[in-house]
Formats: C-alpha cells, structure tokens, sequence
C-alpha cells in the first residue's frame, strides 16, 4: 500500500521522484512499492523507468527485490548507479558510431578501473620523479616515513570517492 503523498505524486503524467532519509526510515520499501505500482497498476513499460542508487551494493539489492515484488526478471529494470549508467551510455554510443561507421570518437579507450586499480593508478602519480619540482612541499611531506606517505594517498582516494558520491566531478 502506497503512502497518500505518493499517490498524489503519481497523478501526476510524469516526473521524477528523489526518495531520501536516514537509515532505517523505509526509502528500500518505499521504492519497491513505488516502482511495483507504476509497473503494475499504471502500466509502465519496465523500459522506462530507470532508479539510481549512490552504490552498486544497494543497486543489486533494489534490483532483486523489486524484480520479485512486481514478477519480473532482474534485466528488464534499470536500477544502477549513476556512474555505471554514465559508463554503459558512452560505451552504447561508441558501439552505436561503429556500427553507422564513423572513425571519429574512438581513439580513446575508455576503461573502469576496480578500487586496487584506482589506489595503484593514483599511487604512481603521487610518487612520481617530477612531483619534487612541481610541489615540493608535498612531496617533503611524502617522504616522512611510509605510513604517512600511505596516509596521504589514502586522504587523497577517500576524497575522490567522496566527490564521485556527491557528483561533484
């Protein structure tokens, strides 16, 4: 059973809907009720209706859960991350050129880096030779001992993740 408010929201043609709250507070049933209503009671097609979620942990258990909740397959609703989405439309539009074949657009190979690839590709950056002479006051800092040449990486990393979280880059 939906909420009131949510129903007065879905009379609406269309729109979109920002489900937010601190844990514990329902925004998971929320969801699944939500997206099992619009599936089974108004009829969307499954295609069109596409969920993010801040990480791909709860994507998956919000993909599952609502695929059991309406009675259908987990590939035919987009629950994902924002990022994931972003990746699979440039690599669709890539394949989409190579198809039409135009040569333009893939000199560039796109590739999604795991976390260790992530603190490794990083690593190497922090720790190159020309780091001395383009910031060395960083690089001072760095070569203090091993924890704290790990330490700053580790600071580094934690507020990269933190800017992708918030969409800031």
């Amino acid at each position: 059973m939906l909420h009131p408010l949510i129903k007065k929201y879905l009379a609406l043609p269309e729109g979109d809907f920002l489900v937010t709250g601190p844990p514990g507070s329902g925004k998971t049933h929320t969801m699944v009720g939500l997206i099992g209503h619009l599936i089974k009671t108004n009829g969307y097609d499954t295609s069109k209706v596409i969920v993010f979620c801040f990480n791909r942990r709860w994507a998956k258990i919000l993909r599952e859960m609502t695929a059991q909740a309406v009675g259908i397959s987990i590939n035919e609703i987009q629950i994902t991350t924002f990022f994931s989405y972003c990746a699979e439309l440039i690599e669709r539009d890539r394949f989409l050129k190579f198809l039409s074949g135009q040569k333009s657009g893939f000199t560039v190979n796109i590739e999604i880096l795991t976390a260790p690839q992530q603190w490794k590709l990083l690593k190497e950056l922090l720790l190159r030779k020309d780091i001395k002479k383009d910031y060395p006051a960083t690089h001072k800092y760095m070569q203090t001992n091993k924890y704290v040449t790990r330490s700053f990486i580790q600071e580094v990393f934690d507020f990269i993740l933190r800017a992708q979280e918030n969409l800031i880059c």
